[in-house]
């Protein structure tokens, strides 16, 4: 019968050899899902590891440029102050010589006052 024709021929040996292969072919699939499993977590270990490692990386980076910045600030508030001192002393040692310039302007303008008054003495 037409129905059945497919069947023609089937034997216990046939279903038998099937149902093995359907078993091979579900352990061969296990085995192809479990290397896929193993390959993304070792891509993800990899991943996390590199990840790690540049984010170290950048954290030393910024703390070499946090340092720098600090170092860079020192230098400059050192010269900044330096400037400041040296104008102080400056000016201190200016006041200090107008100062002696007018002591000493005295002193001439004394002298001359004698001598004119000595002259004057002289004279009269």
């Amino acid at each position: 019968p037409p129905h059945e024709r497919g069947r023609m021929g089937t034997s216990v040996t046939t279903h038998a050899a099937a149902a093995v292969k359907a078993a091979d072919d579900a352990a061969r699939a296990a085995r192809v899902a479990e290397a896929k499993r193993a390959k993304r977590d070792a891509a993800a270990e990899k991943a996390a590891k590199s990840k790690a490692i540049r984010d170290a990386a950048a954290e030393k980076r910024a703390a070499a440029k946090r340092e720098m910045d600090a170092r860079r600030r020192g230098v400059a508030e050192d010269r900044a102050r330096r400037e400041r001192e040296k104008k102080e002393a400056d000016a201190a040692h200016a006041l200090k010589m107008a100062e002696a310039k007018r002591l000493k302007a005295e002193s001439v303008a004394a002298a001359r006052a004698e001598r004119a008054a000595e002259v004057k003495e002289a004279y009269a």
